[in-house]
């Protein structure tokens, strides 16, 4: 079992807030992006896997899926290139729900996995369960 890796060790700095990096060896699909503020809290986050995502900040989260999931499965230059995030629609019916809560099961069964610091990981495990109850 691997665990989590930083990938970006040089501490990038955008609009004041560092950012850190992450992947996970057995989940080559899984990255996770985190800014943290001048005393080296989490503020925000964006955690990419298989496609969706689940982007976390102080207020909550929002969930959603990224271009490369409207693409077709084969073909060269697959998952290639920028990836643009779209936001799920705001309706609550029930195959939204599902999707929502599916993409929150995924994201708390990758965000289980080692190696990630401890102050990040309660940034959003606090964040999952807030939105988790919520729903």
């Amino acid at each position: 079992m691997g665990t989590f890796y930083e990938i970006v060790a040089d501490g990038a700095v955008e609009d004041g807030f560092r950012r850190r990096a992450f992947q996970h060896p057995d989940h080559p699909d899984a990255m996770l992006f985190v800014w943290l503020d001048a005393s080296g809290r989490p503020v925000h986050a964006q955690l990419l896997m298989a496609e969706r995502y689940v982007e976390f900040s102080g207020g909550g989260l929002r969930c959603g899926t990224t271009n490369r999931a409207l693409l077709p499965v084969h073909g060269v230059g697959r998952g290639k290139g920028l990836r643009t995030l779209h936001a799920a629609s705001g309706a609550r019916d029930a195959a939204s729900r599902a999707a929502r809560a599916e993409t929150l099961a995924l994201a708390a069964t990758t965000l289980a996995e080692p190696g990630l610091p401890e102050s990040i990981r309660q940034f959003l495990a606090d964040r999952l369960r807030q939105a988790q109850a919520a729903d």
